[in-house]
């Protein structure tokens, strides 16, 4: 897993990710980028109801992987409440590496 230079997970070895039956799984990072160019992620302008989790769900096709879009944007502070009209970075699945 890649995470941005200024991600919130930056500092850690292993993240601890637990899906919905609280199963714990943890995700070794394997390198940090401060490229935020374009190519590596799009910009997407929230709708109402929106949320990371179904974001995920729209475009890596998996709701567990809100993660993704969350360290991308570390500036977020609670993520349940996408405000509409914010632009996020949405990176893309090869980059995320998502399958």
């Amino acid at each position: 897993m890649t995470v941005f230079s200024n991600s919130r997970f930056r500092f850690r070895k292993m993240i601890i990710i637990i899906d919905e039956t609280l199963t714990k799984h943890s995700v070794h990072k394997v390198n940090i980028t401060t490229d935020l160019g374009p190519g590596i992620y799009r910009k997407y302008t929230c709708k109402a109801k929106d949320t990371f989790e179904s974001l995920a769900s729209r475009f890596y096709e998996d709701a567990d992987k809100w993660y993704v879009i969350a360290d991308a944007n570390p500036e977020i502070f609670f993520p349940l409440d996408l405000v509409s009209g914010t632009e996020i970075r949405i990176p893309n699945s090869v980059y995320a590496q998502v399958k």
